[in-house]
């Protein structure tokens, strides 16, 4: 390998060992279609996720549970986030 390879392929390995691995904690499942973006919010055990199915679901990540659902986008939900101070919910 090159000198470059190999420090690839050692940064790509610790990014692996980043992500969850089985057993989950929580399954988050609510949408019908595909999650387009997540955000969690700066202070409270909040995350919200938007969809292609046109809804926006908040979720406390602390016990998995879902919050609220908001409904009545007539199109795809693509992007979504907080303000800097957390009052705010932007899409």
């Amino acid at each position: 390998y090159k000198t470059g390879e190999i420090h690839k392929r050692k940064k790509q390995g610790e990014r692996a060992s980043l992500l969850p691995v089985e057993p989950y904690k929580y399954e988050l499942c609510a949408h019908r279609d595909s999650i387009t973006r997540l955000a969690f919010h700066p202070f409270y055990p909040l995350l919200v996720s938007a969809s292609d199915d046109a809804s926006i679901i908040v979720w406390d990540y602390e016990s998995g549970l879902m919050e609220r659902s908001m409904r009545g986008h007539t199109n795809n939900v693509n992007d979504i986030a907080f303000d800097a101070t957390g009052k705010l919910l932007g899409m």
